[in-house]
């Protein structure tokens, strides 16, 4: 619905694909590429109300209601597909191609004007694609690390496994027991044993990578 009246891209990214500032989003002191931002866009849009952005089997969580207090972690549960991994405020758009492992377009049509760049993959696939291979969003990692230290809301204490809900840009959820799956974003390469919380491709913006409580830490998402 959000993406529909925002040239087909989801909240955090303009009509355009560019980040939103921060000083664009009442309630939030961050700019759209953190996941807090995208919450509090949807929930003063009135599109779910704020315990939905809560587990039902996390407690401590609070349900965020106002605009004068900023939205913070302790509001939500759910990590959110990474679309600017270096923090900027950008719109991730190939000009920034050094960062991203891409290739800034050469002249192109007839006309010689520049091909307008592209989006990194992640950043593409943060509109309404339906790409049943993208995962979105969905229960985050509260270990220290991808590997032996994984956690999960869902485990307690039992470090080194990962299991939950994972939500794809076609809209199916599946409760997952591990958090590496077979991947594709946007016209990136297929990606295989893709772990959610890592960057597996580094540089490339072409693999799952989940943020929760800024735009950038894959890990330690307490």
């Amino acid at each position: 619905m959000w993406a529909q009246d925002n040239g087909g891209f989801y909240p955090g990214l303009n009509a355009t694909a560019e980040v939103l500032p921060a000083e664009a989003i009442e309630g939030a002191d961050v700019p759209g590429s953190h996941p807090a931002a995208r919450y509090v866009l949807l929930m003063n849009g009135n599109y779910f109300n704020g315990r939905f952005a809560i587990s039902p089997v996390e407690s401590g969580k609070t349900e965020w209601t106002t605009t004068s207090i900023p939205i913070t972690p302790k509001n939500f549960s759910f990590a959110m597909l990474a679309i600017d991994l270096d923090d900027d405020g950008l719109s991730d758009r190939f000009p920034d191609a050094e960062s991203f492992g891409a290739v800034e377009p050469e002249a192109s049509d007839d006309s010689g004007e520049p091909e307008q760049p592209r989006l990194n993959h992640r950043a593409a696939e943060w509109s309404e694609t339906l790409n049943t291979d993208a995962p979105m969003l969905g229960d985050r990692n509260i270990g220290s690390d991808a590997d032996a230290d994984i956690g999960s809301i869902h485990g307690g204490s039992d470090r080194g496994a990962w299991r939950g809900s994972v939500v794809y840009n076609d809209n199916h959820v599946i409760f997952e027991t591990t958090p590496s799956h077979t991947t594709r974003f946007a016209d990136g390469p297929v990606v295989n044993d893709d772990n959610l919380f890592a960057a597996d491709t580094p540089g490339a913006a072409s693999d799952a990578a989940w943020v929760f409580h800024d735009a950038s830490s894959l890990v330690d998402q307490k």
